[in-house]
């Protein structure tokens, strides 16, 4: 079962990384403007967080199982019929935005399925294993879609873009079918219960109730920092560091790849103890710093790859092992909620990240490098603090007991 929970991220990765490298191009071509494809952005943004909410809810109300059966085909209904619409008409700005439209309204009913539906099909203790599992599938996914997606444009094979990525959404819905059909997932859909217990005030009131779980959800926020920053320098420190060249573009996209994929791979293997997350998210931090310093300073390329090597591998372990334990700590009733507001703070704090660094960009380079090298660090020392803090309180307690 844990195959094709892998297979189904796989291909649906794959999609996405095909996708993404292609549309970049092909509004850039057709447009000759950055415009289309900021718009492409800002659209998924906005969607994404206006739709949050309502994934959540419904996910708590449907249930995982039902939420990621129907998005799934209708996904892959969207996307077959935009392919034969492209059987007859040539490819053009319309089609791209109805894809990029249909692929960013589904992410966050799949993401919220996902979430909830990990703790339904393994036990407690192998929670941080499957998602190491899904992480790897993640990163390997979107891997191979970049690599499919290159050789399509580099053979000037537009027209199959849309079809390939048609057939990735619908391997991953048959995975999941199967998934599905020969497994039981015990669901609880909540349609008869109290909206006292299951909407989004006792979503809050247990925010305030168990402020362990807001800290989690803010913590959370700090990995996907770290890698919007890191996509945010990637084109602009090739183009200062490396002369523009790109194949330097895909050396330091393979090696964050290739270390998250290496901790999804160790995590699923090892026993991940969710207890040190402020340590690894603390490392995630550091190495992070270390990555822009080298931007910052064009340090040697070795020093560079190595660095983004070890986010690649400590984000993976950070954000594995804060996901497991927000799992852990949700309520069944409404952690479809808490996995929306988890990717609203993701999303928000993540963009407003990237909003300032931008604009730092508009003044050089350095200062957005050095910018980047500041939030990471002071990320960093918010670990340490919080580590301080909590061991502080371990040592109290453990005084008052004896």
């Amino acid at each position: 079962m844990k195959q094709l929970f892998a297979t189904s991220e796989l291909s649906i990765n794959i999609a996405r990384g095909i996708f993404t490298l292609a549309i970049g191009k092909l509004l850039y071509d057709m447009t000759g403007q950055l415009w289309a494809f900021a718009g492409v952005f800002v659209l998924e943004f906005l969607l994404s967080l206006l739709l949050q909410g309502v994934a959540g809810s419904i996910t708590d109300q449907l249930g995982s199982k039902r939420v990621l059966l129907i998005s799934m085909g209708l996904m892959s209904a969207a996307l077959l019929a935009l392919s034969i619409t492209e059987y007859f008409l040539p490819l053009n700005l319309t089609i791209l935005f109805c894809v990029s439209a249909a692929l960013t309204a589904s992410k966050p009913f799949i993401r919220n399925g996902v979430f909830t539906l990990v703790p339904k099909v393994v036990a407690g203790a192998d929670i941080e294993k499957l998602n190491g599992i899904l992480a790897a599938a993640v990163q390997s996914g979107q891997i191979i879609g970049l690599a499919i997606g290159g050789l399509l444009l580099e053979f000037s094979l537009e027209y199959l873009i849309l079809p390939t990525v048609t057939c990735c959404f619908l391997i991953a819905s048959c995975a999941l079918t199967m998934m599905f059909s020969i497994s039981t997932v015990k669901e609880s859909t909540h349609q008869e219960a109290s909206v006292s217990t299951t909407g989004w005030l006792a979503t809050f009131k247990l925010l305030q109730e168990a402020p362990q779980v807001l800290v989690v959800l803010i913590f959370t926020t700090f990995d996907f920092i770290i890698v919007a920053l890191f996509n945010l320098l990637l084109a602009p420190v090739v183009n200062y560091n490396y002369d523009g060249a790109a194949r330097w573009l895909l050396f330091l996209d393979l090696a964050f790849a290739i270390g998250a994929i290496c901790a999804g791979a160790i995590v699923a293997k090892a026993n991940l103890n969710s207890d040190n997350r402020l340590i690894y998210t603390a490392l995630s931090c550091l190495c992070a710093t270390i990555v822009f310093i080298s931007y910052w300073l064009a340090l040697p390329s070795y020093i560079t790859l190595f660095a983004i090597f070890s986010v690649g591998f400590m984000t993976t372990v950070s954000a594995v092992s804060w996901s497991s334990t927000l799992q852990k700590l949700s309520p069944p009733d409404i952690r479809g909620k808490l996995s929306s507001l988890r990717l609203m703070f993701n999303s928000t704090l993540a963009v407003v990240a990237v909003i300032l660094v931008s604009a730092f960009y508009d003044s050089g380079f350095s200062h957005a490098a050095a910018l980047s090298v500041v939030t990471t660090l002071l990320l960093f020392l918010a670990c340490v603090y919080c580590t301080w803090q909590a061991r502080e309180t371990t040592i109290k307690n453990n005084s008052s007991n004896s």
